[in-house]
């Protein structure tokens, strides 16, 4: 799973981002991200946080950075459900 979001945070590298409301702690591990993203420890969701975060900046919309990560996760829900509470998390949603 680790390995995983990395790689979908490298996927994304190529694409652009969008404006979002800025939430206090948005871009801190929580427990809700804990409780989805097992065996993910605080740095690498803080660094995937990060991460989309440069790319929401850079003008990647929402759905963009969703979309993104299919190839990656499959039809691995955990996988999906993690990645899909991280782009939440830093779109403001």
């Amino acid at each position: 799973m680790k390995k995983l979001l990395l790689c979908s945070a490298a996927v994304l590298v190529l694409m652009g981002g969008c404006p979002a409301e800025l939430v206090p702690g948005r871009m801190n591990a929580n427990d809700h991200l804990r409780s989805l993203c097992v065996g993910v420890s605080d740095a690498e969701l803080e660094t995937t946080l990060s991460v989309v975060d440069a790319y929401r900046e850079e003008g990647m919309s929402r759905a963009a950075a969703l979309t993104a990560v299919i190839p990656t996760c499959e039809a691995d829900m955990d996988c999906l459900n993690c990645w899909t509470a991280i782009v939440d998390q830093v779109y403001g949603k």
